[in-house]
């Protein structure tokens, strides 16, 4: 029990409970007091809580968040992870352009015991492992699109990726080694056309499947459909049903 000494017009705060106790009112036998507190939390006398001391129980269980589940965890821990290949997949692009061959060894050696620590993350989720699982990265500058987006690829199935820029996709390509990139071809920086190049013109990465998402057709594109460019076109407002399908089958074809 916390027992404090106040005067009237004095203040006892619980920043961490968004609470604020004011003693208005101090006479020889009663205290009267002023309680601000966020409308979630209901407060309740000590008579009420005594008579039902089980829904006191229940409401005191709302001030109190939930233990994340291991699977929970492991999701945060995973996407964490991305976060440093990303960093680590910059350096290593960096010790490549110096030529520091040392350096870049080192930063590979990261890159690829990130890759094991994620492996068992997934085991951990209880989910499907990455070898059933179809893997996509997707590049939109658009926050929402690309969230809805990717909750249904990943209700389809799919293990998907986001990035809001091509320098950003290519820097998380070498840690998340997708199937397939869906490009949205209209972003402010570092945009599709600058971001399939960069692809074509990588040796490990020149027959990777990429499909055009964008807010614009084919035709107002110089980007084409071709062995140079996207593999296909998909112009918005999505069908998303017929995209997971046409990734599906590309991709199958592709391993086949």
């Amino acid at each position: 029990m916390l027992v404090l000494s106040r005067r009237a017009s004095e203040t006892v705060e619980f920043p961490a409970l968004g609470i604020c106790v004011e003693v208005l009112r101090c006479s020889s036998k009663t205290v009267r007091i002023g309680i601000n507190a966020p409308r979630d939390i209901q407060v309740l006398r000590g008579e009420i809580s005594q008579q039902n001391p089980a829904a006191s129980y229940r409401r005191f269980q709302t001030l109190v968040p939930p233990t994340p589940t291991l699977a929970e965890m492991s999701a945060q821990l995973r996407a964490q992870f991305m976060d440093a290949a990303g960093t680590l997949n910059q350096l290593q692009a960096l010790t490549q352009e110096n030529g520091c061959p040392a350096q870049e060894a080192v930063v590979g050696e990261l890159i690829g015991r990130l890759k094991e620590i994620d492996s068992h993350t997934k085991k951990l989720e209880g989910g499907p492992s990455s070898d059933a699982q179809l893997r996509a990265l997707l590049v939109d500058d658009n926050d929402n699109e690309a969230r809805l987006l990717a909750s249904y690829l990943k209700i389809r199935g799919f293990e998907v990726t986001t990035a809001s820029n091509g320098q950003e996709a290519l820097s998380k390509m070498s840690f998340c080694d997708p199937d397939v990139v869906l490009l949205d071809m209209t972003m402010p920086e570092f945009d599709g056309r600058w971001t399939i190049g960069q692809i074509r013109e990588t040796n490990r990465l020149d027959d990777l499947t990429v499909f055009a998402v964008s807010g614009i057709g084919e035709a107002e594109s110089d980007v084409e459909v071709g062995p140079n460019g996207v593999n296909a076109w998909f112009q918005k407002p999505l069908n998303p049903e017929e995209l997971a399908t046409a990734i599906q089958s590309n991709c199958r074809t592709v391993a086949a």
